[in-house]
């Protein structure tokens, strides 16, 4: 089965971790007796009507696969009930049970160590919450080891709805971090939890966010992506929207976002770009992803007769267009449900 994402996801003595310069991770608030993770506190001070409440291990398990399964499946030939399934077995519910799984971001098994202290971390930027609370850190997750490190006693205290948002701001804030799309061509801007925290709570209320692929037909559509050296760098969905053909990116150049990112062709249909005996020149383009965080990207597209499409990507900076990967050239085929 094809993954069009990887998701990431002993008692010692006291760690002290900084934040995303080597790591990042969950942090919950205590009020009095009672421990939630950030994300959901602040998911409630909002207001966000949250889904009901698990009952068990199983249950929590399914419900976390289903909210990544739904938000990161794509239409195609494999349909959304094996993608869950799979996400279930070999990455929640190892989560859950504190077991090592493959991470195919860090090409290694991811393993989970339970520990009696974790001292806070600095990576969760803004917050509020009230004056007779405190933040305590239930979870980090060290990049350079590839470990993730849970403090035992604060995990326990906790609900299975507040697991599953531990687990999901785990997932989702590694993908943030690790070649986020997202922040290409910020320079040394500080990248913290909120955002993530904010989809997270988003994602587990009753009105729950659009998918990555939402807008992709089930037909009529093809799948493109490079293989350089037996790697997949860029991979997209290419299809004929409203307005124009219409690309929907899972990753450019090694980067991805955990939000839907798209290039809009206006005027112009797919078989321009696919036909090889069409000659499309060049043109350049803005880059769009449906996030709260506002980016500067474009893409190349390059399309001379008897060659395949060549796509680059760029940022904006000091009024240069900055290159962040090579020029590739795209391999396309149709996919059909």
């Amino acid at each position: 089965m094809k993954l069009f994402i990887a998701l990431l996801i002993s008692l010692t003595s006291t760690f002290a971790f900084r934040g995303t310069s080597d790591g990042g991770g969950g942090v919950g608030v205590r009020c009095g007796n009672q421990l939630e993770v950030l994300d959901k506190y602040e998911a409630s001070l909002r207001g966000l009507e949250l889904v009901e409440e698990p009952s068990s291990l199983p249950g929590t398990a399914r419900l976390i696969s289903e909210k990544l399964g739904h938000h990161f499946w794509a239409p195609g030939r494999i349909s959304s009930g094996p993608y869950i399934n799979h996400l279930n077995k070999t990455v929640v519910t190892k989560f859950l049970n504190g077991e090592s799984f493959y991470n195919s971001f860090m090409n290694g098994r991811t393993q989970i160590s339970y520990v009696n202290s974790l001292e806070l971390s600095d990576d969760f930027g803004h917050y509020e919450i009230d004056d007779n609370c405190r933040l305590e850190q239930i979870a980090f997750f060290n990049d350079i080891e590839n470990r993730l490190y849970i403090h035992l006693q604060r995990w326990n205290e906790l609900s299975w709805l507040n697991k599953a948002f531990l687990v999901s701001h785990e997932i989702h804030y590694f993908m943030d971090r690790y070649k986020a799309l997202d922040y290409v061509g910020m320079g040394g801007r500080e990248v913290t939890s909120e955002r993530i925290r904010k989809f997270v709570g988003n994602l587990y209320s009753v009105d729950g966010v659009e998918s990555k692929y939402h807008g992709i037909p089930k037909i009529s559509k093809y799948r493109c992506e490079t293989n350089i050296d037996g790697q997949r760098p860029t991979m997209f969905y290419f299809f004929d929207g409203e307005d124009g053909a219409e690309m929907a990116f899972s990753r450019i150049h090694g980067y991805s976002s955990s939000y839907k990112t798209k290039v809009e062709l206006w005027d112009s249909t797919i078989n321009e770009y696919l036909d090889f005996g069409h000659h499309g020149g060049n043109s350049l383009t803005n880059m769009e992803i449906e996030s709260d965080v506002e980016v500067n990207l474009y893409l190349r597209i390059q399309k001379r007769e008897m060659e395949r499409m060549h796509i680059q990507a760029f940022y904006r900076a000091n009024g240069n267009l900055i290159p962040f990967g090579s020029l590739e050239e795209i391999l396309c085929w149709e996919d059909e449900q």
